[in-house]
Parts: structure tokens; C-alpha cells; sequence
């Protein structure tokens, strides 16, 4: 399972975790967000070394209910007119075979450069707010439609020596907040 839920009492492996997710199904995520109102719940593709890719690439956003069924594509944000960076198909990076020793030298370099950073919703979970890491953008898209709400380049806050490199993010008292680093 890529995505599993377990109980927040839970200990050791008593009961064993639920796979609400598969790696065919999604791929590698990071960012994740809960729609309590619908049990939905929300993950980005990101870009791992070593780990493939789900089969809507690296500008996914998958959504799921939380208590079982199919993950279904959310929102493309390539589709969308982002620009999330391009990586290498799984089989050519050596990913195609579980098991088969890889190296996927081409993903080295591309790591929280290009795909998705963090992801989040809105209070009223009517809009889902996503880090395109690529084009350093922070997008929103509308609930339950998967649609582009706005979009807003985030501002370099004057890294010297290195580059800006926006991930984290929270929405938090109706306010958005986004953190990153200089590299």
C-alpha cells in the first residue's frame, strides 16, 4: 500500500493498517489533505528516487474516500497549464520491474525541483490549495470539480547563494502560508 489508515490508538501491528491506496494506483505522494465533511481524501504525486510514479504523472493530484473505493484523478495540474517540470517515464528511469536493481541516476538532480510540493484545503474544504515546485507557483483548485480556481507565483524572499525553493504549506484562519528553503 502506498496510502494506509490506521486507527490514531493503534500500537505495533494491532490491527494491521487499511491500504486506502496502491502504488499502481497512485505512485509516489507527499502532500496529503482530509475533507472531513466527505471523507475525501486528497494526494499529490511527488518525485522520489527509486519510486515510480502513479499513472497520471508527476502533476497528479489523486482523490479517494478514506473508508475505501478506487482513487480517481482529481486534477492534472499540467492539464491545468501549470508547469510542473518533466522527469523520465518509470521504465526508463529502471523502475518498470519490482525487485531489479536501478540506480535512476536521472531523477538525482530533480528531486524538489520539478512535481508537486505540499498540499492543503481551505477551511470551508471548497478549495484545495497545491506548491507546483517547478514553476514555484501556489495553485487553487476548486472542490469537489478539480478545477483552477487562481494561481500565484510565490515570491523569492531574496535567497543569496542559492535558489528559492518553495514546498511546505498550511492554510491556516484563512490565511495561506508557504514555507521553502534556499538551497
Amino acid at each position: 500500500g502506498t496510502l494506509v489508515k490506521f486507527a490514531y490508538n493503534s500500537s505495533g501491528t494491532t490491527p494491521l493498517p487499511t491500504t486506502v491506496a496502491t502504488k499502481a494506483q497512485v505512485g509516489a505522494t507527499w502532500g496529503v489533505a482530509y475533507a472531513r465533511s466527505t471523507q475525501m481524501l486528497y494526494a499529490a504525486a511527488f518525485l522520489k528516487r527509486h519510486v515510480g510514479l502513479g499513472p497520471n504523472g508527476l502533476g497528479a493530484i489523486y482523490a479517494m474516500n478514506s473508508n475505501g473505493g478506487t482513487p480517481t484523478l482529481f486534477a492534472d495540474l499540467t492539464a491545468l497549464g501549470a508547469n510542473v517540470g518533466t522527469v523520465a517515464s518509470n521504465s526508463v528511469r529502471g523502475l518498470a520491474a519490482p525487485g531489479t536493481p536501478n540506480n535512476d541516476a536521472s531523477t538525482y538532480d530533480l528531486i524538489g525541483k520539478v512535481g508537486l510540493g505540499d498540499i492543503d484545503l481551505s477551511a470551508d474544504e471548497r478549495t484545495l490549495y497545491v506548491v507546483s515546485l517547478n514553476d514555484k507557483t501556489l495553485y487553487a483548485l476548486n472542490v469537489p470539480a478539480g478545477t483552477l480556481a487562481g494561481s500565484y507565483p510565490i515570491p523569492d524572499p531574496g535567497c543569496t547563494g542559492g535558489a528559492w525553493r518553495p514546498f511546505a504549506m498550511k492554510v491556516k484562519l484563512g490565511a495561506v502560508y508557504v514555507g521553502g528553503v534556499c538551497d
